[in-house]
């Protein structure tokens, strides 16, 4: 009777940095899309219109189910969602505004922002604020990961 094995050693190195991604996935991978989500919301909230600042003041981010919105003051509209802030799933990033009027502002490329001659903001102020520094959150995750599996 002809027999075949096959004998895979260094298993209990991949094993233990399938662990230490695990860990990393629990509990810096949270910690990181955190601050990926506040730095967003701070980029889209310089570039949107500022007129009485309300749009601004409505900004709102929510990580793995947790608003880290804090301002809900300047949010007075009585439209405003900021009661509908939508939750988001397990190391997913939510950023908007509840302004009522945020989508049109946001969308509309008509729209002129300056205030006596000052841009003080502009059309697709989140996407933009994205597009930008995609790049970087990209990256900063990526290299949280390569530190966890090079540890």
């Amino acid at each position: 009777m002809n027999t075949f094995s096959l004998k895979l050693e260094g298993m209990d190195k991949i094993n233990e940095k399938i662990e230490q991604l695990a860990q990393v996935a629990s509990k810096d991978v949270p910690l990181e899309l955190k601050q990926i989500g506040v730095d967003l919301q701070a980029k889209a909230q310089e570039k949107a219109p500022n007129d009485l600042g309300d749009l601004r003041g409505s900004a709102f981010t929510v990580v793995s189910g947790e608003d880290l919105s804090k301002n809900t003051t300047v949010d007075k509209h009585p439209k405003s969602i900021r009661g509908q802030i939508p939750n988001s799933d397990r190391n997913q990033i939510i950023v908007g505004f509840t302004e009522p009027y945020a989508v049109r502002q946001h969308e509309d490329m008509t729209y002129k922002h300056d205030r006596r001659g000052e841009v003080v903001g502009g059309p697709k102020f989140l996407e933009n604020a994205f597009k930008e520094n995609k790049d970087k959150y990209i990256k900063d995750i990526e290299s949280l990961i390569k530190k966890a599996v090079t540890k």
